[in-house]
């Protein structure tokens, strides 16, 4: 993957992200920045200036817990069509409506069966 994504593979939790319309793209936006180490400052808003930032790098952000923030896929694929060298794999128990998305469904890791002790005599 180093080769891939020179600038390397980024995990994201969105676990207390939440909000609506522009509220919901800029936590997106800024949950994205602090988990990459990308200082947002300035008055552009938090989604441009990430966008600054990743337009010209190689990278995977790995969008954990999607599921609640749905709404916030439209920024996910700005982000995608600005910046095309990042690619984004997104977790969620829903499917994004986003036409730009693949769905892979998948049942969870398999789990050993539990063997049933008899107490030794």
């Amino acid at each position: 993957m180093a080769q891939r994504f020179p600038h390397g593979v980024w995990f994201v939790s969105l676990i207390g992200v939440e909000g609506t319309g522009t509220i919901l793209a800029q936590r997106l936006a800024t949950a994205v920045a602090d988990a990459i180490g990308c200082g947002l400052t300035g008055t552009a808003p938090p989604t441009t200036q990430l966008v600054d930032h990743l337009r010209r790098r190689r990278l995977l952000l790995v969008l954990d817990n999607f599921e609640h923030i749905l709404a916030g896929a439209d920024v996910v694929v700005d982000l995608l069509r600005r910046a095309p060298g990042v690619r984004v794999l997104v977790t969620s128990r829903l499917a994004p409506a986003a036409r730009a998305s693949r769905s892979f469904p998948w049942a969870g890791w398999p789990m050993p069966r539990r063997e049933r002790h008899r107490p030794t005599p």
